[in-house]
């Protein structure tokens, strides 16, 4: 039956486009896919440069004020310790004078 056989033939014909077509589409996803994820790695390393210099920038000011807050503490407690060491001196002049003139008195 030459009515089947031409049946059969156009199915296969059918079949073999279908299979093209499937094949086409697989390799167009495949394509689609791989240039999506692409974007996405690009995308992603972007983002870690990116964060990765604010890390850094955050990094030298913290650094920056650090040497800042040193420094400044270190002139106050120089500071600190000269008007410390004055009054120091002030208390021992004023002991010495105390007992100079009680000896003083002491004596008249």
């Amino acid at each position: 039956t030459s009515e089947s056989r031409g049946h059969v033939e156009a199915l296969q014909e059918l079949q073999s486009k279908v299979d093209q077509a499937c094949q086409s589409i697989d390799a167009s996803a495949s394509k689609s896919l791989a240039s999506y994820e692409q974007r996405m790695q690009r995308h992603a390393d972007e983002q870690a440069s990116s964060v990765t210099k604010m890390l850094s920038a955050i990094d030298s000011i913290t650094s920056a004020v650090d040497e800042k807050l040193k420094v400044s503490v270190s002139l106050y407690s120089a500071t600190v310790l000269e008007r410390l060491s004055a009054l120091s001196q002030e208390i021992s002049d004023a002991s010495r004078g105390l007992r100079d003139g009680i000896r003083s008195a002491q004596e008249s």
